[in-house]
């Protein structure tokens, strides 16, 4: 019952995070927070730490240290379906995922800056979880459902970018909305450049993906740049793009 009780307030603590998903990717997502909890942040992420306290560890607030996932995937299934009969969260068409019954009124909390974190295991689903965060941080701030595609393509395929080339655990996501401009930022880790080394192993040939990503992302954002900070070890994907905000 205690293990049960836990994992509906931390089902409650994600979706409060304005996520919608199905069963499996909450759990999954519900993995990473608890992966991402426990990986120190890496000195070239350590200016994040506010941001980090208030996104990671604040979900666990009140649960003992080194509490474990309680339950698995069917449980959490069992746990959102009744969820779902009390009134508390709802579906959503067409994917039938949920989300929080009041997310309308909590849009109005939203803030215009955020950030928060994602990792580069993809068996955690993260391109999805910021997917998602970026969608419904657009539609919390209405933007034009046209320009709020544009950037949640271009977000994904920087975050898929940060995701494949990043050599420390934590990914980290920056939005703001600025009037009629959004902003976006993306931090993941590399490591020291070697070129002979990379020469020999094909890296070049990875960098077309990395283009081909870049093209794309160009092609929907106003103003793209990607800043190789040798000093800290990472990579920032920066751009921002015009938008409108509908008045609905």
């Amino acid at each position: 019952m205690a293990n049960t009780i836990a994992a509906r307030e931390l089902l409650l603590r994600m979706l409060g995070k304005g996520v919608t998903g199905d069963a499996g990717l909450l759990y999954r997502w519900l993995q990473m927070y608890f992966a991402l909890r426990e990986q120190p942040l890496s000195a070239n992420f350590l200016e994040f730490k506010d941001d980090f306290s208030l996104d990671v560890q604040e979900l666990f607030r009140g649960l003992p240290a080194g509490t474990e996932l309680p339950v698995n995937e069917q449980e959490i299934e069992i746990i959102l379906r009744k969820l779902h009969e009390d009134n508390i969260i709802e579906l959503v068409a067409p994917y039938d995922e949920y989300r929080l019954k009041d997310f309308k009124a909590r849009c109005q909390n939203i803030p215009l800056t955020e950030g928060f974190f994602a990792c580069n295991n993809l068996d955690f689903n993260p391109l999805q979880y910021i997917r998602s965060r970026v969608t419904r941080f657009c539609e919390c701030h209405r933007i034009a459902p046209e320009h709020k595609e544009e950037i949640v393509i271009a977000v994904t395929e920087a975050a898929e970018n940060a995701v494949k080339y990043s050599d420390q655990y934590a990914i980290y996501v920056w939005q703001r909305l600025d009037n009629d401009t959004y902003h976006i930022k993306v931090y993941n880790g590399v490591p020291e450049l070697d070129l002979n080394s990379e020469i020999s192993r094909g890296k070049f040939s990875e960098d077309v993906s990395l283009m081909r990503g870049v093209l794309v992302m160009s092609k929907l954002l106003d103003h793209l740049d990607i800043i190789r900070d040798s000093e800290k070890r990472r990579v920032e994907f920066v751009g921002s793009k015009k938008i409108a905000i509908t008045n609905r």
